[in-house]
């Protein structure tokens, strides 16, 4: 498992040897190793490497965003990068990461609570410029 983590990059180009083993990602596959093998701290290390970098990623257009994949992520999407924290504090033992990792965690939530600000705030004005709305106050008048 720890050299299918490893190798990863050539999995994913063998698309049918990837879809055997279930389309897991590196992250996936180092995340079920060190379960089978906890103490394998160079497992760990490269786990926490690669999750740094995604992080460094999803983060590189901030304050503009955070991003997951390709596009801005979604309020879920978030909730799945905080989880993905969370996990990372676990595996960063000896806590090399912390400053870093404490820093991502408040732009993921400030992102967060700014798209949950304009989806309540997009919900109000689309109640507010509904048909609906426009016949029951012109019937009232």
């Amino acid at each position: 498992m720890k050299r299918l983590a490893e190798t990863a990059e050539n999995l994913y180009q063998n698309s049918s040897l990837w879809a055997q083993l279930g389309r897991k990602t590196k992250t996936c596959l180092f995340l079920e190793y060190i379960k089978m093998c906890p103490q394998d701290s160079s497992a760990r290390q490269a786990l926490l490497e690669v999750e740094l970098e995604q992080f460094r990623y999803c983060q590189h257009e901030w304050p503009a965003g955070i991003l997951y994949g390709h596009d801005g992520a979604t309020i879920d999407q978030c909730q799945d990068l905080l989880a993905a924290v969370d996990t990372f504090r676990q595996l960063d033992i000896e806590k090399k990461y912390t400053q870093f990792i404490e820093e991502f965690q408040k732009k993921v939530e400030c992102y967060k609570e700014r798209l949950d600000r304009e989806s309540r705030s997009s919900t109000i004005s689309d109640i507010k410029d509904s048909p609906d709305r426009d016949d029951q106050s012109q019937s009232k008048r």
